[in-house]
């Protein structure tokens, strides 16, 4: 599975965002033999990886020669929950397979990028509406997927540059650029429900992978505390 460790990140607030741009994952596998090998990254930054030894319960030395990683389980159902190494003073907690940072940031970029064009498409396709209810269902859900994506996206890249920076003097105007995303992202859900199901054919199947994204974005923002 794969460890990850906190150490000077939230995970309670927005600034959770930083374990994007971490490097501090352990990743441990079986190799072809089916012994242990782990995969990770030592305090320079610099990717290692090494097969692991078996020593004691629950503990492995690495092969390496660099010292030992130790796990260990929940009292009430015996699962492994947390890993330990001799060369880092924090627990790396074990995460499930779709908080992986490969999927979370696929699925954030995926979602950001079909809802945007999703909501151009709908937008386009209001203009063209002729009955006026369907055309105000229409604009109103395309604008609300364009308007999540743009400020989901910008108060994100400004919270980054924050974290990277310490500079939080632009912190109201990532606060702003979040609340519309947020907003935009919930609000728009309505119109597509309006529209998806008095709707048949090609338009209730666009308008159903769209809300599918649409869902996709709100997980992505909520998980992010976003």
């Amino acid at each position: 599975g794969t460890y990850r460790s906190y150490d000077g990140i939230a995970q309670t607030n927005l600034m959770k965002i930083g374990i994007l741009m971490e490097t501090s994952d352990l990743k441990i596998s079986k190799d072809k033999s089916g012994q242990l090998k782990m995969e990770g990254y030592n305090q320079k930054k610099e990717k290692e990886e090494t097969l692991l030894l078996p020593y004691q319960k629950d503990v492995f030395l690495r092969q390496d020669q660099k010292g030992y990683i130790a796990f260990s389980r929940n009292e009430s159902d015996g699962q492994i929950s947390c890993a330990y190494t001799n060369v880092s003073h924090v627990g790396f907690e074990k995460v499930a397979w779709f908080e992986s940072k490969s999927i979370l940031l696929g699925g954030l970029f995926l979602a950001f990028l079909m809802t945007m064009i999703f909501g151009i498409s709908l937008l386009c396709q209001g203009k063209k509406e002729t009955v006026l209810s369907q055309k105000i269902m229409y604009v109103l859900a395309g604008t609300g997927g364009i308007l999540s994506t743009v400020g989901s996206v910008a108060g994100i890249l400004i919270a980054i540059k924050m974290i990277m920076s310490y500079d939080y003097s632009r912190e109201w105007l990532m606060r702003l650029l979040l609340g519309m995303g947020n907003f935009a992202s919930v609000v728009d859900i309505i119109p597509e429900l309006v529209l998806l199901f008095p709707k048949g054919g090609k338009r209730k199947k666009t308008i159903g992978i769209f809300l599918l994204f649409q869902l996709l974005l709100v997980w992505n923002l909520y998980y992010f505390h976003i």
